[in-house]
């Protein structure tokens, strides 16, 4: 199959699968691989009504609705770099589960390779038990905003001496992110975690936890409980916060434009601070300035009225507007220009990560907005 073709046939997939028919974006996603006899399906999961060996219990935080629900697999399949549990019959409940968008990020799931590793795991007499399986992904970004609301759902397993929570590619935690999951024990109040790193993406599991989506808002409201509470005095900071310098999606004329900022802008990176400085510093913001990126992760820490102020390089991503938007911030988005040679990219993803240039004048301008 050409690459269009290849194009065509997701873009279909995601189409019905946008339209809720499951069996249909399942049976296109298959299609991609005419010679292969695919074992996975994708099926809802029926939380009222849930098939023999699936077990589902509503999530609550704080007295609140979470609109999430704990489930329990007796046995199952975890295709845990994308945070997914397969049934034992091969079931792909892709819509309750996956945090990410549209079949084109498990494609791969339905590929000749896939699926006789999938089989030789079904088959295999090994388990790991006790397995709570989420979304792990590198960026700060996905660690704090869905992996640490998704861990809700391991306060209900207090009845298991230890909860093997199991990632992919990171061999070794970083401190930011052993710092989350100790925010997460604490504010769930879980005492038997465990982090099992894993070579490989699929692993048979008795019994499999699992968390299904959560909308933004919620897990915006469990995250905000993080701020101090006793903290009475109005946001006044004003921050402009730097990407690290090995990161992509440089932005070439900062420091021209840091050159111009008010004097009242506070120059921080977020990498070099523990995690509780930055909660305290963003939920103290009168305005935020930043390159699209993690750098930004952390005004959901932010008091409503602040005002954001993304600098991005041309193709709109909707992650920290939509936060914004939840939590009653003013968001305001800078585009800049990406460089010559990726302006010949036509993908527009590729656009969005590519390093670029703004126009000092019009961002001075918009920032001077907020002041």
């Amino acid at each position: 199959m050409n690459k269009k073709n290849s194009i065509d046939t997701i873009k279909l997939a995601e189409k019905a699968w946008l339209e809720g028919d499951l069996k249909k974006s399942s049976e296109i996603l298959e299609s991609r691989f005419p010679n292969q006899k695919s074992l996975i399906f994708q099926k809802y999961l029926n939380t009222n009504n849930s098939e023999k060996g699936i077990n589902s219990t509503p999530l609550y935080f704080n007295g609140h609705d979470v609109n999430s629900f704990l489930v329990k697999f007796d046995s199952s399949i975890s295709i845990f770099d994308l945070g997914l549990p397969l049934s034992s019959r091969g079931a792909f409940f892709s819509r309750e589960f996956t945090h990410l968008k549209y079949p084109e990020r498990y494609i791969h799931l339905y590929s000749p390779e896939s699926i006789k590793a999938i089989r030789s795991v079904m088959h295999s007499s090994y388990n790991i038990e006790n397995v709570y399986l989420t979304l792990v992904r590198k960026p700060y970004y996905h660690w704090l905003i869905d992996t640490l609301p998704h861990l809700l759902g391991l306060s209900l397993l207090k009845n298991y001496k230890t909860i093997k929570l199991i990632g992919a590619g990171i061999p070794k935690l970083r401190g930011w992110q052993k710092e989350i999951l100790q925010l997460a024990t604490q504010m769930f109040k879980i005492d038997n975690l465990s982090w099992l790193n894993l070579n490989g993406n699929i692993v048979k599991s008795q019994p499999c936890f699992s968390q299904t989506r959560m909308p933004l808002k919620d897990r915006l409201m469990i995250l905000r409980t993080l701020k101090l509470q006793k903290n009475n005095k109005k946001p006044w900071r004003y921050i402009y916060a730097k990407r690290a310098k090995t990161d992509i999606r440089k932005l070439y004329n900062e420091d021209k434009l840091i050159s111009k900022l008010d004097s009242r802008f506070e120059i921080i990176e977020p990498e070099k601070l523990d995690l509780r400085s930055q909660i305290n510093l963003f939920s103290e913001a009168k305005c935020v300035v930043g390159v699209c990126g993690s750098n930004l992760s952390n005004i959901v820490f932010c008091e409503n009225n602040t005002s954001v102020v993304e600098l991005s390089a041309g193709y709109d991503q909707k992650h920290f507007e939509n936060i914004s938007n939840t939590i009653g911030l003013n968001f305001f988005r800078v585009k800049g220009e990406p460089f010559e040679a990726e302006l010949k990219i036509k993908n527009k993803w590729k656009e969005a990560h590519s390093d670029f240039n703004i126009n000092i004048e019009e961002t001075i301008n918009i920032i001077n907005i907020c002041l």
